[in-house]
């Protein structure tokens, strides 16, 4: 069973179930034309607002370390005006996912500790991003189109 087959099957536990999208190009586009990057990372410094924090990829669940940075990044509050956040990664995954802000936590948790590259994390319209980066950091910032959280 490869990668992306196992991550199909885990994704029917959440409820809401994430929304499958096999055409998940125009979903990365929305993230590459919505922020700067310097190469392949996104210009975190050049975003309206931004905050940031180094996470311990080497513990067995990071779920304690990013719960953290979603109260204290005050990423909750960003996300209940989104019906839909998009997911994808750098290349484990050939589908981006939609999900509900309401999984958002525990489905976080579940790629993080199971699925490794970078994690993206967005609105439908590239306005925020929510990043976790494999070489163990968490994001979370946007463009003055949205409210500084």
């Amino acid at each position: 069973m490869t990668l992306e087959d196992q991550v199909l099957t885990d994704i029917e536990r959440f409820s809401p179930r994430p929304r499958v999208i096999e055409d998940w190009e125009p979903i990365a586009d929305i993230l590459s034309n919505a922020f700067p990057w310097k190469g392949s990372k996104i210009a975190w410094g050049q975003l309206d607002w931004h905050s940031a924090a180094p996470i311990d990829l080497g513990q067995a669940d990071c779920a304690p370390q990013l719960n953290a940075f979603l109260k204290t990044g005050d990423v909750l509050n960003a996300l209940p005006d989104h019906e839909q956040i998009f997911y994808i990664n750098d290349a484990a995954l050939n589908v981006a996912l939609s999900i509900r802000p309401e999984i958002f936590p525990e489905f976080l948790a579940y790629v993080v500790n199971d699925i490794p590259q970078h994690h993206y994390f967005f609105d439908s319209s590239g306005t925020w991003c929510f990043a976790v980066t494999a070489e163990g950091y968490v994001d979370f910032g946007g463009m003055a189109a949205c409210a500084d959280p």
